[in-house]
């Protein structure tokens, strides 16, 4: 498995190039082949399916100001992946946070700050 829960990766989404964040485990990839993803997006425009990142959630400091779009869910293989120079990571606790975040705004469970 070339990339791993976490990354940014830049993908074919919704009639564009854009980033992405890996939110699947290993075991999808190794079972299915693909990655399930999360598109993210440098639009100013924010509403409830927004999970802005800042440069403390990442690894390394962001090209620009940018979030994920939570309701945009994709799967890709290998084989979509962009190459180019946006990879990233998420740090855990930001990964974490967004997921409990999404899993309130897009699937309707409680958020547990």
């Amino acid at each position: 498995m070339p990339y791993e829960k976490r990354q940014i990766i830049e993908l074919p989404f919704h009639g564009g190039n854009h980033p992405a964040v890996i939110i699947s485990v290993e075991d999808v990839y190794h079972r299915e082949g693909y990655y399930i993803c999360l598109m993210i997006t440098t639009s100013p425009a924010r509403d409830e399916f927004s999970f802005v990142l800042s440069d403390e959630d990442m690894m390394k400091p962001m090209a620009e100001p940018s979030q994920v779009r939570l309701h945009l869910i994709g799967c890709f293989s290998d084989a979509d992946v962009i190459s180019n120079a946006n990879r990233n990571t998420m740090k855990i606790e930001a990964f974490d946070r967004m997921i409990d975040y999404m899993a309130e705004k897009v699937f309707g469970t409680e958020f547990l700050e």
